[in-house]
């Protein structure tokens, strides 16, 4: 039997570590390609529970607006107060669905602008900004959409401070006589 000199013996530990090495390599970059795909795994569920969560708000919170549109269809302008939904006196659950209230409506009811005329409360989300549920009034129709809960604030402020001009503008201009 020969013996092993200093020099292969050199040769095959260099061998064995440069396989230790690769092999602790796969298993880094196994370890992080699992990891990778946990976050990806995370993101796609919490976007399918926001996404979900937003539309059951949509489908409940349209439930509650064919009688509003049955009296914009009749009459043509949007009801002070938020028309009944049965005989036996059956309105919208609370914090279900937010009619604006009658002073706005009066004031702008003349206006062709979009308005609000109803929204849910805000929706949380685990990833994003807060959204609502919003029916807009735009000609003769209401149509819903998602919006952004800091968009939506802006918007009802905007809205609601043309209303208080409006009632400014009728206070100042005093009683019309015939």
């Amino acid at each position: 039997m020969q013996q092993a000199s200093g020099s292969e013996w050199d040769v095959s530990a260099q061998a064995a570590r440069g396989r230790e090495r690769r092999r602790r390599i796969r298993v880094a970059q196994s370890v992080a390609v699992l990891f990778a795909a946990a976050i990806v795994l995370c993101v796609v569920v919490i976007w399918q529970r926001n996404w979900v969560r937003l539309r059951a708000a949509q489908e409940q919170f349209e439930a509650y607006l064919p009688g509003l549109r049955e009296a914009l269809e009749v009459t043509g302008t949007l009801p002070l107060v938020y028309p009944r939904l049965d005989p036996d006196g059956q309105t919208d659950p609370p914090m279900a669905f937010i009619y604006i209230d009658s002073n706005t409506v009066h004031q702008l009811r003349p206006s062709q602008e979009p308005m609000i005329v109803a929204y849910s409360p805000s929706v949380r989300l685990i990833l994003g900004a807060d959204e609502r549920i919003v029916a807009i009034r735009e000609g003769g129709d209401i149509r819903v959409t998602i919006m952004r809960a800091d968009q939506f604030a802006r918007r009802l402020g905007e809205q609601q401070r043309r209303a208080e001009a409006a009632l400014r503008a009728v206070r100042e201009a005093g009683p019309q006589l015939p």
